[in-house]
């Protein structure tokens, strides 16, 4: 992801989006220096863990989760209950609540390329933000 935000800055939409990190880093990662060294550490904000994220959901344009690997996430599914629209990986349990391209977007893992032109999308594309998060809220409401 940060990989991704670098080459978003490099296309020059650095004004138009931020990134909100919430929780730890993983064993072995320090994403903050990584942001450093990769020039972007200003459009990325790296918060503690939350114990209740309804304001950033309400504050957010859209949900991210490149994860390599995961179950089926708690926060996938509270983002999408709050009509975000999510770009997540294929992985694990991801696509049995996401439909790619109906009520959120999968990528392969480990993409930058698919991130980036997926996230320039979202952030273009206010109807389809719309579109895919008014479908996210009803695939988990219903």
């Amino acid at each position: 992801m940060l990989h991704a935000v670098k080459e978003l800055k490099s296309i020059g939409l650095e004004e138009k989006f931020e990134v909100q990190l919430c929780g730890a880093d993983s064993p072995g990662h320090d994403y903050k220096a990584l942001a450093f060294e990769l020039g972007v550490s200003h459009l990325v904000h790296f918060l503690p863990f939350q114990k209740d994220m309804k304001q950033f959901y309400n504050d957010a344009h859209c949900f991210l989760l490149p994860s390599r690997g995961e179950g089926l996430s708690n926060a996938l599914l509270e983002a999408m209950a709050m009509e975000l629209p999510v770009i997540a990986t294929r992985v694990s349990g991801t696509p049995e609540v996401v439909t790619d391209g109906k009520d959120g977007i999968l990528i392969p893992p480990d993409s930058v390329g698919a991130l980036v032109e997926k996230m320039k999308q979202i952030i273009l594309y206010s109807e389809l933000r719309q579109i895919l998060g008014r479908n996210a809220r009803f695939r988990v409401t219903s």
